[in-house]
């Protein structure tokens, strides 16, 4: 699949508040005027990227996917489909987390010129993915979910939810927006790791387990993360006060996170986690469970080809 020069468009119109179609004529006709092959496919409901990944009239078509995170997480689920397929990121979204691993910017025209030589280059870097098994409270069975990016667990996914429902300004102001109102029910949890052979017992406010450096559209959480590297980073935040919070929290914007006595880093490429009580957990930003009590983190033996 690598020489294949013919790919499927995949736009997420809800994605950017429901804006990212804006961009799709320039897209569209900046591909064409660069004779890249495509047909446009806009995502209908879920499942949809599983249809078109097991569609037999494009076994032999790479995927471009015109929104954020949410979107590309949602080819990521099905992973076991793509075979030597590769992805290629227009990062239209409102956080765009994934894509800054790939220096990707916020200025459309420069990162479509980026995608494009790195097709006609066929420059292809392969990334990490993780699995996550997850156990929610009253549940005996777990329910099994990928991640690309980010998996939060905590506080930084009671953030995500509330980013996602309650969308009310553009990007990262909707997202800080979701922090002052999640400070509001500030709460921490007790609980138990074990990051490979490394026990660990602690309260915490926030655990982010990140194959990528940022989270939430730009908060480095993980600021020592590489997606290709095989390792996960993780980052406990311990109990401070909602004030300490709002007071420290920016560092993470600037890449500061490092000097909060409070955060400690790690890396590994298993985790398994047993909580105290049920929380928000979220995977790049997708709320995967609002009562989660236990769950396991590997990562995913075989990687992602993605246009470098």
């Amino acid at each position: 699949m690598k020489n294949s020069k013919k790919f499927v468009l995949f736009i997420n119109p809800k994605a950017r508040n429901g804006t990212s179609t804006q961009e799709l004529r320039f897209i569209d006709n900046l591909l064409y005027k660069n004779e890249i092959e495509h047909v446009i496919e806009t995502s209908k409901y879920l499942g949809h990227a599983k249809e078109l990944l097991s569609d037999a009239k494009y076994k032999d078509h790479n995927f471009l996917i015109i929104g954020g995170d949410g979107t590309l997480n949602n080819f990521i689920q099905n992973w076991e489909l793509f075979g030597d397929r590769i992805l290629g990121i227009i990062p239209v979204g409102s956080g765009n987390d994934f894509s800054k691993n790939l220096n990707y910017t916020k200025n459309l025209d420069y990162d479509l010129r980026k995608l494009i030589k790195s097709i006609n280059d066929e420059s292809i870097i392969e990334v990490n993915t993780g699995d996550i098994e997850v156990w929610e409270q009253g549940e005996s069975e777990s329910r099994i979910f990928q991640f690309i990016n980010s998996l939060g667990i905590g506080f930084d996914a009671k953030v995500a939810f509330l980013n996602n429902t309650q969308k009310v300004l553009p990007g990262i102001l909707n997202y800080i927006l979701s922090v002052l109102k999640a400070v509001k029910s500030l709460s921490s949890f007790n609980a138990s790791l074990k990051i490979d052979n490394n026990k660990i017992d602690a309260e915490a406010i926030l655990i982010t387990v990140g194959n990528g450096k940022t989270s939430g559209g730009g908060f480095f959480l993980t600021p020592k993360a590489l997606i290709n590297d095989d390792l996960f980073d993780f980052t406990i935040i311990k109990p401070v006060s909602k004030l300490r919070l709002l007071k420290e929290l920016p560092k993470a914007l600037i890449n500061t996170l490092e000097k909060v006595p409070e955060v400690s880093f790690y890396t590994g490429t298993n985790l398994e986690l047993i909580l105290d009580k049920p929380v928000y957990i979220h995977a790049d930003g997708e709320i995967l469970s609002e009562k989660c009590n236990k769950l396991n983190v590997a990562i995913n033996k075989r990687k992602i080809k993605v246009y470098n």
